[in-house]
């Protein structure tokens, strides 16, 4: 069966900023956090295979086994800077470096990239988009989770609208370093690494109702999300909720003309982290696979070289029978329509 793996993370080494980034942002790497941050920290260590994450070729070889016919590099950024001018020179020397050390020759062509955005600066981050879209290995665009406002709101509708006009989805991914450093729940902050890892997964659901609520999925039929820290069988019950409040105050968001839920699974996804699905955090439920649709809406992504990393047997424990290959390939391959390409070349070249 093959495997699209669609959650890599490539570390970004000091060294390649220092190369790669203009001064007076050369000078500032100091005031630049780690790729990890140190606000929350487990008692494991940031990555399960040291080797990998610092050595191309051994992340390569853990990842690129015979099974996986492509696989998608979110590189970790370093954060929401406070500068929105440094933040968008350390995207754009993070996407130099990824399509320079992964995205030519000889590197594999099973590999493709995600294009960072500066989401700080709307108009900034178009033009980076706009700048790598070209590149056809650049198969989809990536912006933070943690962000001053939810995505629903107007500064962000741009950058949403040059992902569609150029067929690129959205992945969401949580940058565990910040150097503008955000309240990490609607109450407060957290005190516990096991708290905070606990309450991301609902920080997905507050961009999905924003979203949805905003118009803004209504107005871009053609906007694709996919959120890269789980969180799908958290969004389930959470959009059931919101299709109830929308009945009883429809008057408030008329354009919003069908259930939030139909809304939100037309256009977003969740790529599999290993705790989905358990209840007790341990043993994986079917039953709970079937009323989070994680057939139709997960995507396996092994997440290396993190220390969450996950193989497609833990993903595979956790879905409806005989959803295997949608989860493990199928998924991917509808929301990321340059791998479609890719495999098309191979078999017409």
């Amino acid at each position: 069966m093959s495997i699209v793996d669609a959650a890599v993370h490539p570390l970004v080494p000091d060294a390649a900023y220092a190369e790669r980034l203009p001064n007076p942002w050369r000078l500032a790497m100091n005031l630049v956090p780690g790729p990890f941050g140190k606000l929350y920290e487990a008692d494991v260590p940031d990555v399960g295979d040291p080797a990998a994450a610092g050595d191309e070729a051994a992340l390569a070889h853990s990842v690129l086994t015979d099974d996986v016919d492509a696989a998608l590099l979110l590189p970790r950024g370093r954060g929401l800077l406070p500068n929105p001018e440094h933040l968008a020179a350390v995207d754009r020397a993070t996407n130099d470096w990824l399509h320079e050390q992964w995205l030519q020759p000889p590197a594999d062509e099973r590999w493709c990239g995600a294009i960072r955005l500066p989401v700080t600066d709307p108009v900034a981050a178009v033009a980076e988009l706009e700048r790598l879209a070209p590149v056809e290995r650049f198969a989809a665009v990536l912006v933070p989770l943690r962000v001053h406002e939810p995505y629903g709101a107007d500064r962000y509708l741009p950058i949403w609208e040059a992902a569609v006009a150029n067929d690129l989805p959205v992945f969401v991914l949580d940058d565990l370093a910040c150097a503008a450093e955000l309240v990490r729940s609607p109450v407060g902050q957290p005190i516990h690494f096991a708290e905070n890892d606990a309450l991301r997964t609902l920080l997905p659901f507050v961009h999905l109702a924003s979203l949805v609520t905003s118009g803004t999925l209504g107005r871009l039929p053609g906007l694709r999300l996919v959120f890269a820290d789980g969180g799908a069988d958290l969004a389930a019950p959470l959009l059931w909720r919101l299709d109830k409040d929308w009945r009883s105050g429809r008057v408030e968001i008329p354009w919003v003309e069908e259930p939030p839920s139909a809304i939100a699974w037309r256009h977003a996804a969740f790529v599999a982290q290993g705790q989905d699905g358990r209840p007790d955090g341990l043993s994986p439920s079917r039953e709970l696979a079937q009323v989070s649709r994680s057939g139709e809406q997960v995507l396996y992504g092994s997440r290396r070289p993190g220390w969450d990393a996950v193989a497609p047997e833990d993903v595979l424990a956790v879905v409806p029978p005989g959803a295997a290959e949608r989860v493990l390939s199928g998924n991917a391959l509808d929301r990321l329509p340059r791998l479609r390409l890719s495999e098309e070349r191979e078999e017409h070249p």
